[in-house]
């Protein structure tokens, strides 16, 4: 999953936003994409609304992240299982010391800290299932983990779903 940038941006974005699908790209995700494109005329990067039959996902999803100027990353339950959040949320922190863009955390049932413990928080037994899988690299684990804690220290907007 490694990728640089070998193709060019082929559409801009004013806004990409990084979620793990299973939890929340039917719910918030499609929430926040449509009140941005529908109400406020932004376009957004939402992976089952821009990709089409034949991307290549690598080129298409960083030139998605390269070209926007905001990135929302929704952070939830089962974020950290999916190397695909995992390596976005990598090429977003890039753009963002780079090009000193925006991201916006958004933490949905879990909190920053869950983000900056990786070992004994939430996440915990997401990054066992990486390294015990041996699919990824421990340097590709540990870049991740050193971006979640980044992310973590970014002012952000939280969410609790019992809350009312």
């Amino acid at each position: 999953m490694e990728q640089t940038a070998t193709e060019p941006v082929s559409a801009t974005y004013h806004v990409f936003i990084n979620h793990r699908g299973s939890d929340v790209k039917k719910t918030l995700a499609s929430f926040i994409y449509h009140r941005l494109t529908n109400c406020h005329g932004l376009r957004v990067f939402l992976d089952n609304k821009e990709l089409r039959t034949g991307d290549t996902l690598c080129p298409a999803i960083l030139g998605a992240i390269q070209s926007a100027s905001v990135h929302i990353a929704l952070f939830t339950e089962h974020y950290a299982e999916s190397p695909w959040c995992l390596e976005e949320l990598r090429w977003i922190l890039r753009s963002y010391h780079k090009r000193n863009i925006k991201i916006i955390p958004a933490f949905c049932d879990v909190e920053p800290k869950d983000l900056r413990y990786v070992e004994s928080g939430r996440y915990a037994k997401a990054f066992e299932e990486h390294q015990r899988k041996g699919r990824v690299a421990m340097e590709s684990i540990q870049r991740w983990k050193a971006a979640l804690n980044k992310a973590s220290h970014i002012s952000g907007l939280l969410f609790k779903s019992n809350e009312r």
